[in-house]
């Protein structure tokens, strides 16, 4: 057993939140150019949150997730954090 998430994982994870990002985009109406000044990024970094890459930073992933009014939950076995 593993103590880390195995990286096929994480990019499954990545491609799926991607998605989100990308349906609630589009349910608001916004292109990425709109949404990526709203959120203080650039235009490519709301390009590669929707392809899934795997590397974006959080406090970038957060600001971007802020503007489409998306929370994250990390949970453990004992407690759990709702990030907004």
């Amino acid at each position: 057993m593993h103590d880390h998430a195995d990286s096929g994982d994480a990019d499954h994870a990545g491609r799926r939140l991607g998605e989100l990002v990308r349906r609630r985009r589009a349910a608001l109406r916004l292109r990425q150019e709109e949404l990526a000044e709203l959120a203080g990024v650039s235009t490519r970094t709301v390009h590669a949150i929707e392809a899934g890459k795997p590397t974006i930073r959080l406090d970038v992933l957060l600001a971007v997730l802020a503007v489409l009014g998306v929370t994250v939950t990390a949970s453990s076995p004992t407690e759990s954090v709702d990030v907004r």
